[in-house]
């Protein structure tokens, strides 16, 4: 009997120490795999620094986009206007809080908390795509929209994305948030023809951007995805179905309540 408790006994401390050796090589194991991707991680963050012209990034601060040219007549009427991208800017004291809300609801839910990226995102897109093999879903910043538009070629690859987003990390060092928006809000593509949220707003609804609703502001922040595929004059369930899911992104972020919501998307379905 002794015999057999001092065999149990040096079998489980010959147990115990092969687990903590088989942890401590686990942990070992653990450590370098980190430390291999935080340098390769840096690595690449460096040579992408040295790849991507940042000097592109200041050209943005001084971007003036193409306007129309237009004609009037001798009593200063409107006769015409000839336009590649029909567009008209827009200032920060034009654009109502609702509208830029809805855009942050729709777009960029953590706009005013990061630095150019979004981790969740980015992390989010970035299975995504591992599980179906290819670049379905972006999980870009409305800063990284910004320089994918201006900056970048639209290509749909990782050595893009990547520039964009060293791009992106560095217009949030030099602009402030606000900068940031009115730059997206003029140059975003909204369909038929009209880029910026001014020309937009005149196209689809015949009105001066200060008189959006919290409804029609939550239609112009679902096009910039898919202008054509949520148009409200090519698809008006889809559109009605995306405004629909703006407004619950709106009142889940607490930018609306849900009776607001209500009376919005009555007023709408009137209109």
């Amino acid at each position: 009997m002794k015999r057999l408790l001092k065999g149990v006994a040096r079998l489980s401390a010959q147990m115990v120490e092969k687990t903590c050796s088989s942890e401590l090589i686990s942990w070992q194991i653990l450590k370098s795999l980190v430390l291999s991707a935080f340098i390769s991680g840096l690595a690449l963050f460096f040579f992408l620094i040295s790849i991507v012209d940042l000097n592109r990034v200041h050209e943005l601060l001084d971007y003036k986009p193409p306007l129309p040219s237009r004609v009037y007549d001798r009593k200063n009427r409107l006769i015409t206007e000839f336009f590649k991208e029909h567009r008209a800017m827009v200032s920060e004291n034009e654009i109502p809080a609702h509208l830029i809300q809805a855009f942050v609801a729709t777009e960029d839910n953590h706009f005013y908390t990061h630095y150019g990226l979004d981790l969740q995102a980015v992390l989010r897109a970035f299975l995504i795509n591992l599980q179906s093999g290819s670049v379905k879903q972006g999980g870009s910043t409305i800063t990284q929209q910004l320089a994918k538009v201006i900056l970048t070629n639209r290509s749909r690859t990782y050595t893009r994305k990547a520039k964009e987003a060293v791009m992106a990390i560095y217009l949030e060092m030099l602009r402030p948030k606000i900068d940031i928006l009115i730059m997206y809000f003029n140059q975003i593509y909204f369909g038929h023809g009209n880029y910026g949220i001014k020309a937009a707003s005149r196209f689809y609804f015949k009105k001066d951007i200060k008189e959006i609703s919290i409804a029609e502001a939550a239609i112009l922040a679902s096009l910039p995805s898919a202008p054509n595929r949520f148009s409200p004059f090519k698809n008006p369930r889809g559109s009605l179905n995306r405004m629909s899911h703006v407004l619950l992104k709106m009142i889940d972020m607490g930018f609306i309540t849900k009776e607001q919501a209500i009376s919005e998307f009555s007023k709408i379905q009137e209109y």
